[in-house]
């Protein structure tokens, strides 16, 4: 015989308290829907913070008459490979 899930029973054989069901269908799908909203929320802030301080940077850049580049330590999203080998 094989079961699914294990009840909690009394010795009598009652069913003392309802079987436990993981999520399932449109339960796991809620779930996964509601997490990956939360993601997309903070990734706006955190999006949103930094094109602040790019803002902030270029001002105080301009301010002093200054320009330092990108001196962003990631690679943008687009890049697909990594730098050319200057020494060929």
């Amino acid at each position: 015989m094989h079961t699914s899930h294990l009840r909690l029973v009394a010795v009598d054989g009652a069913q003392v308290a309802p079987a436990p069901r993981r999520p399932r269908g449109w339960n796991v799908r809620r779930e996964r829907e509601i997490r990956l909203a939360i993601i997309k929320e903070h990734l706006g802030h955190v999006e949103h913070s930094l094109n602040r301080l790019k803002t902030l940077t270029d001002e105080l850049e301009a301010s002093l008459g200054i320009s330092l580049g990108d001196c962003s330590p990631w690679p943008r999203r687009d890049a697909l490979t990594g730098p050319s080998d200057a020494s060929a």
